[in-house]
């Protein structure tokens, strides 16, 4: 096992001490041995406290990273070398202080084999730490903070790394962080992204865990790779900083994107009460009670009407069916003199299994993918990088743009990023990146983009809203309170990513729920900040339910700049995150969520998700509900 040498120019900068030179701890037992060890000959690795050291995996083993070889540093560039394997080098350094970040790139060449993935790995000094943000892969995906605990077994991470679709999204977390990662509780906080350029063309992912060679020390391991698709090189954003606070330090993003946001999006949604029952009749009925809803409420600015699933032929066919006999241009122009802008969902990666593109054009489509629908059957993925493929699926987009339709759901896409054979042989990442830039550049400027069941990087380079949660109603289990947790828990876990573009939240649901309920429910869309969508069948909303759900307060902070947690770690941080089915299932209410939260108006709010009364500051608030606090 080799020993990291750092040049004393290095210990300089950080400010950290010499190297041990102590034997290595003994290697932890199986149950915990961290994935980054190989399991047949286990071993304990001692890092130096503070400092990150490069990895790589060949041939389905890992490298590199003080396991084997020897790593040098000098100037803030640190390799290891592994004789017949392979050499991996780091660039960049720690932020040994509150305030300091930096950018660090790894990359990696084989000497033989093909590199799978590169790594970093190090032991901070995070005195109080205690929980750490578990962050899933795509919108629906379970996202949370998580007590601090040994790292998981290298069975359990490769389930988590090859996880897709439903797997993926139901995930208890403790495995891995996709994209983003924040330890803390304590003094400071560590925060660690994904490079946004790296995310264009490959999945990143962070363990963090109490260090198995030293308990107090907190384990953090970032990697690019890994998943299926090869990765050579990667690069992160890392900063520490001071507090637990909801505001994050880490951004990926240009200066001044904040400000460059485009208005908040507004309006009504067909699905969460006629599901796929929708059809022109219904629309325009609603449109005519939205109507009147807008004008008693001016803060509603360009709203949209928006025809959810089921207008089209089928998935992959994507032209009106009976129910919209006349097409969509007449409606556009009814609308647009209402004030409204139309808009359609489509999952524009998914093409049914019976479709005739998968027996006509089978070189149309990714490898042998499938994505299981519950309902809908058997899916094939598009392949965009096939020409034919892609302007199959450009032609459909722009037909319906030139009918009037001016914002575009797209949704599912989480497929279109899962490794697979392809036309022009590219990473399911760049494959995606692909897509987004062909959608943007097919489509006017002026065209209102919205991704659900997407990464949030790159998607928030190129989309007006992305959506930061799963589904806030479900067909089978009806409108319910086990859904609305995890909304706010997905939004308290995706701060970052709310600072570039709009974070929706779904829509605010007014029928069925009790006042406290539905008020939970509206504050959550207004903590998002990314506007405000209603999704009950307004025919039959009775009107004091509207009143009620949409007050002054609430309307005035869903257009505004959204809220942060006052921390993003929770006191009694779970072990593991549960889904809102099996709270819906169980009838209990389980989630772990921030309490208090600051509006961008310096409006401070303290939600209880839990079954009991919370006293907070002076307030009692009760059982699934949110109360003024004290600024």
């Amino acid at each position: 096992m080799g020993r990291l040498r750092l040049a004393l120019p290095v210990l300089a900068l950080i400010g950290l001490g010499a190297c041990d030179a102590g034997s290595a701890a003994q290697a932890p037992d199986a149950e915990v041995l961290d994935a980054a060890w190989d399991e047949a000959e286990p071993e304990s690795v001692t890092l130096q406290s503070g400092v990150f050291l490069p990895g790589f995996r060949v041939g389905g083993q890992w490298y590199g990273g003080g396991r084997d070889g020897d790593c040098t540093s000098l100037g803030g560039e640190t390799t290891c070398e592994v004789s017949g394997v392979g050499t991996v080098t780091l660039v960049g350094d720690t932020p040994a202080r509150a305030g300091e970040k930096s950018r660090i790139v790894i990359s990696a060449q084989a000497t033989s084999g093909e590199i799978e993935a590169v790594e970093a790995v190090a032991d901070l000094d995070l005195p109080g730490a205690n929980a750490w943000i578990s962050n899933g892969f795509q919108s629906w995906s379970q996202s949370g903070a998580l007590a601090l605990a040994p790292p998981v077994d290298a069975a359990a991470l490769d389930a988590a790394l090859t996880a897709r679709g439903d797997p993926e999204v139901l995930r208890d977390g403790r495995a891995l962080s996709w994209t983003y990662t924040a330890v803390g509780g304590g003094a400071d906080t560590f925060e660690a992204l994904l490079d946004p350029q790296t995310a264009r063309e490959a999945k990143g992912w962070f363990q963090v865990s109490r260090s198995p060679d030293a308990p107090d020390r907190v384990r953090v391991r970032m990697a690019v790779g890994g998943d299926g698709d090869a990765a050579a090189t990667g690069a992160f954003l890392v900063a520490r900083r001071a507090g637990a606070a909801g505001t994050p330090a880490v951004s990926p993003f240009a200066p001044g994107a904040e400000a460059e946001r485009v208005p908040p999006l507004s309006g009504w949604n067909s699905w969460y009460e006629l599901y796929e029952a929708v059809d022109e009749a219904a629309v325009r009925d609603n449109a005519a009670r939205l109507a009147e809803v807008v004008a008693a409420n001016p803060a509603f600015v360009h709203p949209h009407v928006v025809v959810d699933d089921g207008w089209q032929r089928g998935w992959g066919d994507w032209r009106h069916n009976d129910k919209f006999p006349n097409g969509f241009e007449r409606l556009s122009a009814d609308l647009d003199a209402m004030g409204f802008r139309l808009g359609l969902w489509l999952a524009p990666l998914l093409v049914a299994a019976d479709d005739p593109v998968v027996t006509e054009h089978p070189d149309w489509l990714v490898g042998d993918l499938v994505y299981p629908h519950a309902v809908n059957g058997d899916m094939r993925v598009l392949d965009i990088t096939h020409p034919d493929a892609r302007a199959h699926l450009l032609d459909a987009l722009r037909a319906l743009s030139v009918q009037g339709v001016r914002l575009f759901k797209l949704d599912f896409l989480f497929a279109g990023t899962w490794p697979g054979a392809r036309h022009v042989p590219m990473t399911g990442m760049a494959a995606y990146t692909l897509f987004w830039t062909e959608v943007r550049a097919a489509l006017p400027p002026d065209t209102a983009l919205v991704a659900v069941g997407a990464p949030p990087l790159p998607t928030l380079d190129f989309v007006d809203a992305w959506r930061v949660g799963s589904d806030i109603a479900v067909p089978n289990f009806g409108v319910s309170w086990a859904f609305l947790p995890s909304q706010l828990r997905n939004l308290a876990a995706r701060q970052p990513f709310c600072l570039r573009g709009q974070c929706d939240a779904d829509p605010v649901l007014l029928r069925v729920q009790g006042p406290d309920a539905v008020e939970f429910g509206a504050y959550t869309v207004a903590a998002a900040g990314g506007g405000l969508f209603l999704s009950d069948d307004l025919r039959a909303l009775d009107p004091v339910r509207l009143e009620a759900g949409l007050t002054r307060d609430v309307l005035d902070k869903a257009f505004g700049a959204g809220a942060t947690p006052e921390s993003l770690f929770p006191p009694d941080a779970p072990d593991g995150l549960v889904s809102g089915f099996s709270d819906a299932i169980a009838r209990k209410s389980r989630h772990v969520v921030p309490v208090l939260w600051r509006f961008a108006d310096g409006a401070r709010a303290a939600f209880n998700v839990t079954d009991t009364p919370l006293e907070v500051e002076g307030v009692t608030v009760p059982p699934h509900a949110v109360r003024p606090v004290p600024p």
